[in-house]
């Protein structure tokens, strides 16, 4: 039997040279590989799939680049991305979610972006999760440990932008207003190889998911499932394009 070729498409930007840049490019390699490499027994089964290409990576110069739709100012350690409202009734359980969009039903928010661009570019601004940082399980109610980042949300009005923190858009039933309290967790690789987050798409979560990117240290909702929604009085309404804006806070 002839051993089917594996084609990675990994694009290259030339940012300065520097650990954190080797571990970014290191885990786009890896990404590629789990995407691109099915699991033992599916391969038995049939031939290896085509690879996808990576994110594609444009060098903006000055420290900036675009990587896979996402505009990322490593001087700055953020970075931007395009998205729209698309629920403000609960429940909500993310704040975020890319293609596949199998988690939309219950997100505030929607993007193009792929997960496995979304964590490319938290690890280009210097964030690392520690091991296990990601939730156990879905409504895991212990506190997370990891980076901390700060998430705001822009859109514009009659041409004025207005600018929120992520959390002032949601609103938790019988409870006080929500905290900005989000950490980088890294989600999780499934024992055959595959990045979980880019299963579902979940970005950023609200109730401690282990697909999660981003997910909020203490968890909301959990244990009151259905008391989350978005707060209609800041959220512009469903349709509204926005842009997510996540900043490492440097300790």
């Amino acid at each position: 039997m002839t051993t089917p070729t594996l084609r990675l498409s990994i694009p290259c930007v030339s940012f300065p040279r520097g650990r954190d840049v080797l571990h970014a490019l290191a885990l786009t390699l890896a990404l590629a590989l789990a995407v691109a490499l099915p699991p033992a027994d599916a391969a038995a089964r049939q031939a290896t799939p085509a690879a996808p290409a990576g994110p594609p990576m444009e060098d903006l110069g000055d420290g900036r680049a675009l990587v896979g739709g996402i505009h990322v100012d490593r001087h700055a350690q953020s970075f931007s991305l395009p998205a729209r409202v698309i629920r403000l009734a609960p429940p909500l359980e993310f704040l975020v979610v890319g293609p596949p969009w199998e988690r939309a039903y219950e997100s505030l928010l929607q993007t193009e972006v792929l997960p496995v661009a979304f964590n490319l570019a938290c690890i280009l601004i210097g964030l690392e999760a520690p091991p296990g940082a990601a939730p156990d399980a879905h409504f895991d109610p212990d506190v997370l440990e990891g980076p901390a980042v700060r998430l705001e949300v822009s859109w514009l009005v009659d041409g004025e932008e207005i600018r929120r923190p992520a959390a002032e858009l949601l609103r938790e039933a019988q409870r006080p207003a929500v905290t900005s309290d989000w950490v980088y967790v890294g989600s999780y690789f499934t024992p055959d190889g595959r990045f979980l987050a880019a299963m579902d798409g979940t970005l950023v979560g609200l109730v401690h998911a282990p697909e999660s990117i981003i997910e909020h240290r203490t968890g909301l909702g959990i244990g009151r499932y259905g008391s989350l929604a978005g707060d209609g009085t800041v959220a512009p309404p469903v349709g509204t394009a926005v842009t997510l804006h996540v900043t490492r806070i440097v300790p």
